[in-house]
């Protein structure tokens, strides 16, 4: 579990920066980004495009991905299902579903596509904490995590 930084769940964060929310299934959300918003938006996350992101500015941003997506034989195919690599297939592609595994993939970048970070977590509560810290400026929000360094 993480340790959460000492902010009122319900009251937005004024610094850092403003920070801009967008979902895979919705678009833009308006309004302030509390966690309890945060935390129902992560619950809610369902295909066929389910991410989040969280904008700092142009280059910085924080996100999760919910489930996977299962690679469809092409009719008439004997080849098996196979995952496939959820960073870069969150646009859904031909011959691909998704399907809800448990997992959440969170990535961060910090300013340059060199600096962009990918982990997988099984609990949605986890998800929210971490992202929370993110949003809060919390300078150990990433702790505790698995990262891999993503070759865009």
């Amino acid at each position: 579990m993480v340790d959460l930084p000492e902010h009122d769940a319900d009251k937005p964060v004024s610094p850092p920066p403003p920070i801009h929310l967008v979902t895979g299934n919705d678009g833009q959300v308006e309004g302030p980004v509390t966690r309890e918003r945060l935390d129902e938006l992560v619950q809610s996350l369902t295909g066929p495009n389910p991410w989040l992101i969280l904008n700092r500015r142009e280059l910085v941003f924080a996100q999760c991905f919910r489930g996977n997506y299962k690679q469809v034989p092409a009719e008439g195919s004997e080849a098996s299902s196979r995952w496939t690599a959820r960073a870069l297939a969150w646009w859904r592609r031909p011959q691909q579903e998704w399907v809800d595994d448990g997992t959440f993939t969170l990535e961060y970048q910090d300013g340059d596509v060199d600096l962009h970070y990918s982990t997988e977590i099984t609990d949605a509560t986890e998800v929210v904490g971490h992202l929370w810290g993110w949003v809060c400026g919390d300078p150990g929000w990433d702790a505790g995590l698995s990262w891999e360094k993503m070759d865009l």
